[in-house]
């Protein structure tokens, strides 16, 4: 029987494939977040950190808390939570940027980071560092930039896919260049 977290006092047995997470390495959450979350707008509401939290809405992976009362199977209701993509992202995009991150974490060998329980914008920046919870690029085009300097993640992608996308995006920065974040907001509604 799978049991959450918070029954086991450490990380969850649903995150481990021979101790590894198999969703994804927070290392990569970073280079994933602006990619995943499309839309500027969404930067302007959620912030999430890349580390692995439990029960904190702050983490970019959330381990979702779990009812535990006597006769209920809470394997049933254990979920994990991706919190940076947005209904903008391309679905198609986001799931495989999302496997193959996991897939190099396994492949990698990477441990299960430890987990953030608190508000990294709280924490001091020793704690942080030691959480692996770093900030995430702040822009579009700082996180378009570490895309192209990753070979894993950019791996994931064609040439001729990798190349569009850049290059979509590229024109959505210059669509909104200049936009106060009330405009960015309603040329993301007139679109979706």
């Amino acid at each position: 029987m799978l049991r959450p977290l918070d029954l086991l006092g450490g990380p969850a047995e649903v995150l481990q494939v021979r101790e590894q997470p198999p969703l994804m390495p927070v290392l990569l959450l970073g280079l994933l977040d602006e990619q995943l979350r499309q839309g500027r707008a969404l930067s302007l509401a959620l912030d999430p950190v890349p580390c692995l939290g439990h029960r904190n809405r702050e983490a970019a992976l959330r381990i979702c808390p779990v009812e535990d009362r006597p006769g209920v199977d809470v394997s049933r209701q254990f979920n994990v939570e991706y919190r940076p993509a947005d209904a903008t992202a391309c679905p198609y995009i986001a799931l495989g940027a999302l496997v193959r991150a996991g897939l190099d974490g396994i492949r990698r060998e990477l441990a299960i980071p430890p987990l953030v329980n608190g508000d990294p914008s709280e924490m001091s920046e020793a704690e942080r560092e030691r959480a692996g919870a770093h900030r995430l690029p702040a822009s579009l085009p700082e996180a378009l930039s570490a895309l192209e300097a990753d070979a894993t993640l950019r791996g994931g992608f064609s040439n001729d896919l990798l190349a569009c996308y850049l290059s979509l995006k590229r024109t959505e920065m210059k669509v909104l260049d200049g936009l106060d974040p009330a405009a960015v907001c309603r040329r993301y509604a007139e679109c979706y």
